[in-house]
């Protein structure tokens, strides 16, 4: 090779080492910017959803009731158990509370997230009591497709009746905001919050009644038909219904169920077969979401919005996130004990009443 080839070869060389050395240094700088970025570019806290539940009082529930809530009282309830100035000690900074349609609340700061919910399974393995309840936990790094973060349940109510799908666990998750990286631990917040909510979370009570069974339920003072368990509030209709129908004829039935009550009665003695000529009726009053397509939000609370025969539609509250009420009542044979009309309007009326 001669000198000429030779000088060549070297000056080709070189620029590829120099051209090697270009690419390493712009990747080695496009990766630190990514990472200066990553470090002071934190996700903002999201906006409000049209579907978040506006805040408003609410009793807190006694006994086994926080097991069988509603949507809008758990989220209620679960943003209700500690009080801004306890999540400001906790998290460092004033907290927004958000009421989420799914029965959470959602938690945020800047830099961190918190959720409450309740749910039936425990999550994580078991850890030491929170609040001397018994609590499983988990602590989840970060990966590619998950963020970091602490995971607890805390069982709050046991020996719970059979037959319907409680949720008697407090689901209470915390994590840094996306791009937060300056948290080194969220388990030990996640544990201060799950200490300050579970005391309000529990506190003496009846047990719940259980699937389809019947105990008469007065007004309780201070506590709105919506902030009750489920199971409560249904033996809350069957208890107005009995009210205005007063006493009942033999063979008259009593049936709560999910969120209604059915009263009916069939004549003839119960060993005989039931004739098509035997007198029979029935009231039922529930609680339906799906009466709010009748028309009945343009009618005030307490108004009666007439639906098919013997059916009338109501609303108890011009508050989002609340079912109207459906009452109707059919027959044969025999005359009503009380005029459909009539029963409606008695209904709702006491229903109303503080």
């Amino acid at each position: 090779m001669g000198p000429r080839c030779a000088r060549l070869v070297v000056a080709a060389i070189a620029i590829v080492f120099v051209s090697a050395g270009c690419a390493v240094s712009d990747d080695a700088s496009a990766r630190q910017d990514t990472t200066a970025g990553a470090s002071t570019s934190i996700a903002p806290i999201p906006p409000p959803d049209p579907t978040d539940y506006p805040a408003r009082a609410v009793a807190m529930p006694t006994g086994q009731q926080i097991a069988d809530l509603p949507a809008e009282a758990r989220a209620q309830v679960l943003c209700a158990a500690a009080t801004s100035q306890q999540w400001q000690a906790i998290l460092g900074e004033p907290p927004i509370l958000r009421r989420l349609e799914d029965g959470s609340c959602g938690v945020y700061t800047t830099g961190l997230r918190a959720r409450l919910a309740m749910t039936e399974a425990a999550i994580g393995n078991p850890r030491s009591p929170i609040a001397g309840r018994p609590a499983t936990g988990e602590v989840k790094t970060a990966t590619r497709d998950l963020v970091a973060g602490t995971e607890l349940t805390v069982l709050l109510v046991d020996d719970l009746p059979t037959g319907l799908n409680f949720k008697p666990r407090l689901y209470l998750t915390m994590s840094p905001a996306s791009g937060n990286h300056r948290v080194d631990s969220t388990e030990s917040l996640a544990v201060r919050a799950a200490e300050s909510v579970v005391p309000r979370l529990i506190s003496p009570g009846p047990r719940l009644p259980g699937y389809q069974v019947f105990v008469p339920t007065p007004t309780t003072p201070g506590v709105g038909i919506f902030d009750l368990a489920v199971q409560v509030r249904t033996n809350r209709l069957c208890t107005v219904a009995l009210d205005v129908l007063g006493p009942l004829p033999p063979h008259a039935t009593i049936a709560p169920n999910d969120d209604y009550c059915i009263v009916g009665y069939t004549g003839g003695s119960p060993d005989e077969h039931s004739g098509r000529y035997d007198p029979w009726w029935s009231y039922t009053i529930m609680f339906d979401p799906q009466t709010a397509f009748t028309g009945v939000q343009s009618v005030s609370p307490g108004q009666l919005l007439p639906l098919d025969e013997g059916a009338y539609a109501a609303r108890l509250t011009a508050a989002p996130g609340q079912p109207p009420l459906r009452i109707s009542t059919s027959g044969a044979n025999t005359p009503l004990p009380v005029p459909a009309r009539e029963f409606a309007q008695r209904v709702v009326t006491t229903l109303l009443q503080p």
